[in-house]
C-alpha cells in the first residue's frame, strides 16, 4: 500500500509480460472500471500495479518530485 505521503495519481499504466497480460496499455484519468471475465486479468492489473508503486517508492530521492516515467520489468 502506498504511504509515500503525498498523493499519488497514475494517468496511464504500460503492462507487459506480467500474469496473463502480454502486452497492454491502459488510460487510468478520472475512475477506472475492471471488469471481465474469470481469468481475464483484473488482479494481474492490480498486482502490476501494486509492484509498480512500491518500485516507486524505493526509486524517489526526492518525495516531492518525480522526473522520469517509471517502467517496472517483471
Amino acid at each position: 500500500m502506498w504511504d509515500g505521503g503525498l498523493p499519488l495519481r497514475l494517468v496511464s499504466v504500460g503492462i507487459g509480460h506480467f500474469g496473463s497480460i502480454q502486452d497492454q496499455w491502459l488510460p487510468l484519468g478520472g475512475l477506472a472500471v475492471l471488469f471481465g471475465p474469470n481469468s481475464a486479468g483484473k488482479t494481474s492489473v492490480l498486482e502490476a500495479i501494486e509492484h509498480l508503486i512500491a518500485q516507486e517508492r524505493d526509486f524517489r530521492s526526492d518525495p516531492g518530485r518525480m522526473t522520469t516515467p517509471l517502467c517496472w520489468d517483471h
